[in-house]
């Protein structure tokens, strides 16, 4: 074999094994991109199962919140109808705060209808006996009113002429609300 030979030989060798050494470069640098733009994906969905259970979480925290609201509501009416003045000469205060309740009753049914939407069964649940018992005490309250106005000889306040008579439904509304509030922190806690 001739110098020139030789010379090409091992120059076509030289160029061969840059080319190689350039391939499997270029190859190794396409797997490693894959690789870290699969990664990427991965960290990104991660990210958006993260944000779209946070806003859920805060969607349900907000119905749970509004739920409890339209209970305290729905109390505060019964308390102001408790205090309604007895008597012929307060008749018309007396129907207005005894009635008072009834568009809380609605308001709160609203309510309980997101909190079913948004869940979890538990919360759900509690929260419609939450309600339930709420609006017992409500009618309860209603029914002793009924009798009030049918007694003539009546005087002071409705809480005043019933005295403890609706207790038990009172303490049946607050025992539910708290297993409400307990089954609503569980659920937005993550214990679902």
């Amino acid at each position: 074999m001739s110098v020139t030979s030789v010379a090409l030989v091992s120059a076509g060798g030289a160029v061969l094994g840059a080319i190689s050494g350039g391939l499997i470069t270029g190859l190794i640098t396409i797997r490693n991109t894959r690789i870290q733009a699969q990664s990427q994906r991965e960290i990104e969905e991660a990210s958006r199962r993260d944000q779209r259970r946070d806003q859920h979480r805060e969607i349900r925290r907000a119905a749970y919140t509004d739920f409890l609201h339209s209970v305290t509501d729905l109390y505060e009416s019964c308390r102001n109808a408790l205090n309604a003045p007895l008597g012929a000469a307060n008749a018309e205060r007396f129907h207005e705060l005894v009635r008072a309740p009834a568009e809380k009753t609605y308001t709160l049914n609203r309510k309980l209808t997101v909190v079913r939407m948004e869940g979890p069964m538990r919360v759900a649940q509690n929260a419609s006996e939450c309600s339930q018992t709420a609006i017992l005490y409500y009618s309860a309250i209603l029914g002793m009113a009924e009798v009030a106005e049918l007694d003539s000889d009546a005087s002071g306040s409705l809480l005043r002429f019933i005295g403890t008579d609706c207790d038990e439904e009172a303490i049946a509304a607050r025992q539910a609300e708290i297993a409400f509030v307990h089954e609503a922190r569980a659920a937005l806690d993550g214990d679902w």
